[in-house]
């Protein structure tokens, strides 16, 4: 079921279409409480729960708990919470929380929090944060803060704070501050060291 509020009190009366999907679009807020396929576009906002598979599209906002799975194009925003899934296309935004995963493609952008996993290819942009994971391809650029761990290919970028942890393949820059640590710098990747960082175990060129 379908809700226009929080509280369960008013009931959408929307039909999904042969396949079993719901289509929202317009400007309103929807809330979902149970797994159900939705297709979101037109600047529609939805609260999903307990599993949902979204695909937003066209500056859709989707605040993702519980397991729900996203797919995220043509600008859209997502929040995904508590384990959720997205992946992200063609310029959209994710804030991942509290172990969600991403997987961003395209040119979006990524805020990574509470041991978030997260892979980019294709010049995304990715700021990781509080003991999140990233794998980073493909000339995707990467901010890393508070115990994050890197791995850099394909001449990927990477800047890496607090007690960070990189591994940098493929031609990848990483500049390492704040007793952030490299490990095996390979394939004529460079670091750039700052306050106290440390290269471990180095090869190629440095």
């Amino acid at each position: 079921m379908i809700y226009l509020d929080k509280e369960k009190t008013k009931p959408v009366d929307i039909k999904p279409d042969k396949y079993g999907v719901y289509r929202l679009m317009g400007d309103n807020s929807y809330y979902v409480f149970e797994y159900i396929k939705i297709v979101a576009g037109d600047n529609v906002t939805i609260h999903s729960y307990n599993g949902s598979e979204i695909h937003a599209w066209n500056n859709s906002i989707v605040y993702a708990k519980g397991y729900t799975s996203v797919d995220a194009h043509d600008n859209a925003i997502v929040y995904a919470f508590n384990n959720s899934g997205v992946d992200a296309y063609d310029n959209s935004v994710v804030y991942a929380f509290n172990n969600s995963g991403v997987d961003a493609y395209g040119i979006s952008k990524v805020w990574a929090y509470d041991n978030s996993m997260v892979r980019a290819y294709d010049n995304s942009e990715v700021y990781v944060n509080d003991k999140s994971e990233l794998e980073a391809y493909a000339n995707s650029k990467v901010t890393a803060y508070d115990n994050s761990k890197i791995y850099s290919y394909d001449y990927s970028k990477v800047e890496a704070y607090d007690y960070s942890k990189v591994t940098a393949y493929g031609n990848s820059i990483v500049k390492s501050y704040d007793n952030s640590e490299v490990y095996q710098p390979y394939d004529n990747s460079e670091v750039y060291q700052r306050n106290f960082s440390k290269i471990i175990n180095a090869r190629g060129k440095k």
